[in-house]
């Protein structure tokens, strides 16, 4: 994260969900291009933001945590990346004043707010699903939404300090100790969901973090799937997961 310097600010969500703009027209003249402002303030951009009801907000509030996008601040690497570079990396602040480092999922819009709606709902399942923490079980775990009144800008999950997804190339380069615990901690880790009847449903390699004490975490419940992994008659089943994780494991055999 970048260092504050006195009396400057990191940037937030919402400079980078509601910037300034000018809307300006491009004229010619003497075969020059000139832009002008104009006093229009319609830029047709559509909203950053998935709109839901108000039963929807308010069942949400009764299991998970609401950040305004002023609220949480966009951490980088270089300078020259603020704002231009989708925010993944940021930081809230808890109630006794520490700061919490996320990783921000941004809804997709294309997707609309059904999808955004049915991602929420398997995270409040696995969030009452009472799921061990890890040795038993390494999930990526929802901490929070981005909210502005009835939009949804995205979703906080806790950081995980990660070297990358796992590969075909990862694993080649990896002791077979290290792949065994892997396709342990994988298998273990999905079985725990199917007891709770929660399905992963985008079971895929590039669905598993590795951390950086190489461990391998579940990551994405956003209850896609892709072909080549899990056959299309098979997604959002037991037997999809199961195809997927048998895909998995094929690499780190």
């Amino acid at each position: 994260r970048t260092s504050k310097k006195p009396g400057s600010e990191l940037p937030t969500l919402a400079h980078y969900l509601f910037p300034p703009y000018f809307v300006c027209s491009l004229v010619a003249t003497d075969e020059k291009l000139q832009a002008y402002e104009l006093a229009s303030q319609e830029h047709g951009w559509g909203s950053p933001l998935v709109l839901v009801g108000d039963d929807f907000l308010e069942d949400l509030d009764s299991w998970t945590r609401s950040y305004h996008p002023c609220e949480v601040d966009i951490c980088y690497e270089n300078p020259q990346d603020v704002l231009i570079k989708p925010p993944r990396r940021v930081v809230v602040h808890a109630d006794d004043g520490s700061h919490i480092e996320c990783f921000f999922k941004r809804f997709d819009l294309s997707f609309g707010p059904k999808h955004a709606r049915m991602e929420l709902r398997t995270h409040k399942r696995l969030a009452q699903a009472h799921i061990p923490p890890p040795p038993q079980a390494f999930i990526c775990r929802l901490h929070g939404v981005v909210r502005d009144g009835n939009g949804l800008a995205g979703m906080l999950f806790t950081w995980i300090n990660n070297k990358g997804v796992l590969s075909k190339a990862r694993a080649n380069q990896s002791s077979v100790e290290l792949r065994r615990r892997w396709a342990t901690q994988i298998s273990d880790t999905v079985q725990i969901l199917h007891d709770r009847n929660i399905i992963w449903g985008d079971a895929k390699a590039e669905n598993i973090l590795i951390d950086m004490d190489d461990n391998a975490w579940i990551i994405d419940f956003g209850g896609s799937y892709t072909l080549g992994w899990v056959d299309a008659e098979k997604a959002g089943t037991v037997e999809g997961d199961l195809q997927g994780l048998s895909k998995i494991l094929s690499i780190i055999s």
